[in-house]
C-alpha cells in the first residue's frame, strides 16, 4: 500500500475512534421513544458539524455524527482490471 493510502486509513480511524463515544438518547419529541438523530434530525442542537477527510476528488469520507449515531459514506475510485 502506498503511504498516502495509509495516512488516509488512519485520519479515518482516528475520526471514528473519537466519534463513535455514542450514547442512549431518549427523543425531546416523543415520549419514551429513541431514533438515530442523524436521520430524522429534529434538534440540530443534537447534531454535530459534518466533516469530510479526503485523499484525493475520488476517495473521501463524509461522516456526519449526533449524540446518539453517525452516518458514514465513503466514496472510493472505481479500479480497473489493467491497473492491477
Amino acid at each position: 500500500m502506498s503511504k498516502s493510502f495509509d495516512a488516509y486509513g488512519l485520519a479515518i480511524k482516528n475520526a471514528l475512534n473519537t466519534l463513535m463515544c455514542l450514547r442512549r438518547f431518549p427523543s425531546q419529541i416523543v415520549e419514551k421513544q429513541t431514533h438515530p438523530e442523524v436521520e430524522f434530525q429534529d434538534n440540530k442542537d443534537l447534531l454535530l458539524k459534518p466533516f469530510v477527510i479526503a485523499r484525493n476528488e475520488k476517495d473521501m469520507c463524509y461522516i456526519e455524527t449526533s449524540v446518539n449515531s453517525i452516518r458514514i459514506s465513503i466514496k472510493v475510485k472505481k479500479g480497473s482490471p489493467t491497473e492491477e
